[in-house]
């Protein structure tokens, strides 16, 4: 919000308000992103616990969590990768940035 305002002071939002918004667009993509591979992070880090301690403990349960936690680790690459709407935003911000 600042940079917008300090564009129209300058008069200048015309030229730079397209690229303003791409930037704002590829910050909150990467943003998105970064949220999902956060989330797979804490998913791994919640297996390796569980093989722990089902590998000193010998608990099939905590195999058995771990094994949840890959499945959902997975699920938020996948997210983060995949998702669709995510990629077509950076693409377009790249397209407005390079121009």
């Amino acid at each position: 919000v600042r940079a917008r305002d300090e564009l129209q002071r300058a008069g200048a939002s015309e030229e730079f308000g397209p690229r303003l918004e791409a930037l704002e667009a590829a910050i909150s993509t990467t943003s998105q992103a970064l949220q999902w591979r956060k989330k797979a992070l804490d998913e791994i880090g919640a297996v390796s616990r569980c093989v722990e301690l089902a590998q000193a403990g010998g608990n099939r349960e905590l195999i058995k969590e771990a094994d949840q936690h890959m499945l959902a680790a997975g699920a938020a690459m996948k997210n983060a990768s995949k998702d669709e709407d995510l990629q077509k935003k950076m693409t377009a911000a790249e397209l407005a940035l390079s121009s």
